[in-house]
């Protein structure tokens, strides 16, 4: 179900269901009380947010093209438990020339599944799924969503879409990942999200 807002006299979309890919939370609040928004800005409601990225300051609500947009960080050997979290199966199509199709779900390649997920043959043997090395983990921070007075940032597994939203000891280990691996080749725009993560956070108290 698409979510819609009216802003000065014109319908603007927001999003879908629960996700609001077409706008951030810092806009929404910009609008209230201005424009009847407070739906969207209830944390009851559970709406998610697009994540403030810094090179869409410049574009307003309703207008961004990649509706959901993502930025993959390839995670610090020490963070990988940031991308222990349940991920979905992965649909792909096998055919001949387009016809004759069969779907098969696949673990997703960060699952713990896609190692011991295996097959019961006729003649007893297991057969365990094949696959390369994977010796690595990633995640995409994709939104924001208001937990109790926080604002917690929304990551992604960048292959089988599965999300779920980081509390604060969780974002410590994602802004380590930014720091040790993007930070200095990308000074500027990394430190930028690194800000905009944690400013959703309170430090937790001694």
């Amino acid at each position: 179900m698409g979510e819609y807002v009216t802003i000065y006299g014109q319908q603007v979309k927001l999003g879908t269901c629960e996700d609001l890919y077409y706008t951030r939370l810092d806009q929404l609040r910009d609008y209230s009380p201005k424009v009847d928004v407070e739906e969207y800005l209830n944390p009851d409601n559970g709406f998610r947010y697009r994540f403030p990225f810094p090179e869409e300051d410049n574009l307003t609500i309703g207008n961004y093209d990649n509706f959901d947009k993502g930025l993959i960080i390839s995670l610090h050997i020490d963070d990988y438990s940031l991308a222990d979290f349940e991920h979905r199966d992965i649909w792909t199509a096998c055919n001949i020339e387009g016809s004759y199709n069969v779907n098969i779900a696949l673990p997703c390649p960060q699952s713990k599944e896609l190692d011991w997920t295996f097959t019961q043959m006729p003649d007893n043997t297991i057969k365990k799924i094949k696959h390369s090395n994977n010796n690595f983990r990633l995640v995409s921070i994709k939104q924001q969503k208001q937990v109790n007075d926080e604002v917690w940032t929304v990551i992604a597994c960048p292959y089988c879409g599965a999300r779920v939203r980081i509390d604060y000891d969780d974002a410590l280990k994602l802004v380590h990942s930014i720091k040790a691996g993007y930070v200095p080749s990308n000074d500027f725009y990394y430190t930028k999200v690194i800000d905009r993560i944690m400013q959703g956070y309170k430090v937790p108290a001694c």
